[in-house]
């Protein structure tokens, strides 16, 4: 697993089987399963979770396929820029 943080977008990249391009949007909901992951542990929450938890921070979150052919997930929360004051 790779993890990069830059310009405010948090990636997450494996090199396992990837996502199929048709199921790309899937994978962010509730319960569902991939029909090439169905026989492996998991109930299908986990990505539906944390996509619940960036819409209610006004952000975004895409899965899409690494040139590796591994899975890549990108998650962008907004923020703010801190202050410089000292005051």
């Amino acid at each position: 697993v790779y993890i990069l943080l830059e310009r405010g977008v948090l990636t997450v990249t494996d090199s396992g089987p990837g996502i199929a391009t048709d199921e790309q949007d899937l994978v962010f909901d509730r319960f569902w399963r991939s029909p090439h992951a169905r026989g492996m542990p998991g109930s299908g929450l986990g990505l539906a979770i944390v996509a619940d938890v960036v819409a209610e921070h006004g952000g975004s979150i895409s899965a899409d396929t690494a040139p590796t052919g591994g899975a890549v997930i990108s998650l962008r929360i907004p923020g703010r820029v801190p202050s410089t004051s000292t005051a």
